[in-house]
């Protein structure tokens, strides 16, 4: 993208810019009428490098019925072709251990930790390798950035219950 400037033209006429290879375009990117006119625009210059072109120059040709003209080109920006990025992502864990009870039976809850700064939860779970616990619910906490187990055990044993949350976001470049 480049601001084109025209600057002392002894006629009036116009630029074509194009990236440089193959024959002029048709359409200008810039008119003026009078000669000592001073007059710009800004416009996108495609250049197409990596669809079979290497060219990373551009030409401005003047067009008009006679005369000449001066051109000042400022470089506004460049864009550059979107990619896929993968998230970078973590699991935070935390643990608890139920305690044996004299009715056989014991619920509670399990908060697991909150993301790291710049992260944000995307899901989460529990887990609990006995087959006497039972999770009743899990989910979003209502601070939204961590997860939550409720659960159930139902023997006298000690078990133990896992909570955690993925925690994600996307990398900087």
């Amino acid at each position: 993208m480049m601001t084109i400037t025209v600057v002392s033209p002894s006629a009036a006429g116009n630029f074509v810019a194009w990236e440089g290879t193959g024959s002029a375009p048709t359409a200008s990117v810039l008119n003026w009428n009078n000669p000592g006119d001073i007059a710009a625009n800004t416009t996108v210059i495609p250049f197409n490098v990596g669809r079979g072109t290497t060219s990373r120059d551009f030409a401005i040709f003047y067009n008009g019925p006679s005369g000449q003209a001066q051109a000042v080109v400022d470089v506004v920006g460049y864009f550059v072709e979107n990619t896929a990025t993968a998230l970078d992502c973590l699991n935070v864990t935390a643990f608890s251990s139920t305690t044996t009870v004299t009715n056989g039976a014991q619920s509670g809850f399990l908060y697991s930790l909150s993301c790291t700064t710049g992260y944000t939860s995307t899901g989460g779970g529990c887990y609990s390798g006995s087959n006497s616990v039972y999770m009743m619910a899990a989910g979003n906490s209502s601070d939204d950035v961590s997860y939550f187990c409720m659960w159930r055990n139902l023997s006298g044993a000690d078990a133990s219950v896992t909570s955690w949350n993925r925690c994600c976001r996307v990398p900087g470049r």
